[in-house]
């Protein structure tokens, strides 16, 4: 952004919107929907995970839903003014940082999708699902923050910061794509394997999942992962 511009609050002639940082004025109606829809899904969630659980995925699930939220208010306030430093900062730190809470939720439904359809058709243990991929969105919300802090606060610490942001988004779209072959060579092994007799203890068979739980996880892991790809 031209320093010329460094001390716009309002689109006015000499502040005119093209020269904002994104260059536009984020649609009112695109993200009053997204804010409504995030908010419809916050409260059930709660409600399920406190009653039901685990609590867990209830937590990480409920942080990335509350940062969408947050997120789209943030451009909501910069759709009444663009040059909206408050609603800036706002939308940028949350928006970066929901998906990697909502990707958290995706690897520990994994975990017991696997627990549950077999663990004999999955390379790698339950556990190993959370554990590592988990950890590595740890990382990756950790890297994101510094950098999204930096991009924040403008300045000097603009460009920096953005880099650090994008080297943060590749590491965990890098981490969530071996989940996605993983996850992916898992589902092929246990649709060969349907048809196989196993001598299974009552303990060890695998349990039915619904099939429409199945398609909404694909779903849900396929657009998360596209939207890390596309950030």
């Amino acid at each position: 952004m031209s320093s010329s511009f460094e001390n716009c609050t309002q689109v006015t002639l000499s502040c005119p919107v093209e020269a904002t940082t994104y260059g536009y004025t984020p649609s009112l109606s695109g993200n009053l929907t997204l804010l409504v829809v995030f908010g419809v899904c916050l409260f059930p969630n709660l409600y399920f995970g406190a009653r039901y659980g685990p609590r867990s995925f209830a937590t990480v699930l409920s942080i990335g839903i509350l940062l969408e939220i947050l997120g789209y208010a943030g451009r909501l306030m910069m759709n009444g003014n663009p040059w909206n430093d408050v609603g800036f900062k706002l939308q940028i730190v949350c928006l970066i940082l929901a998906p990697s809470f909502l990707a958290a939720g995706i690897h520990f439904t994994l975990k017991h999708l696997v627990m549950n359809l077999g663990e004999a058709n999955s390379r790698i243990q339950p556990k190993f699902y959370t554990w590592t991929f988990i950890g590595c969105d740890a990382i990756s919300i950790v890297i994101q923050a510094i950098g999204g802090g930096m991009a924040a606060s403008g300045g000097s610490l603009a460009a920096p910061g953005g880099n650090i942001m994008t080297a943060g988004i590749a590491f965990q779209v890098a981490t969530m794509s071996l989940c996605v072959v993983l996850a992916i060579d898992f589902g092929l092994r246990t649709f060969r394997n349907r048809q196989k007799d196993y001598v299974l203890s009552a303990s060890n068979a695998p349990k039915p999942v619904s099939t429409h739980f199945l398609l909404c996880f694909t779903l849900s892991f396929a657009t998360i992962f596209v939207r890390c790809v596309y950030r």
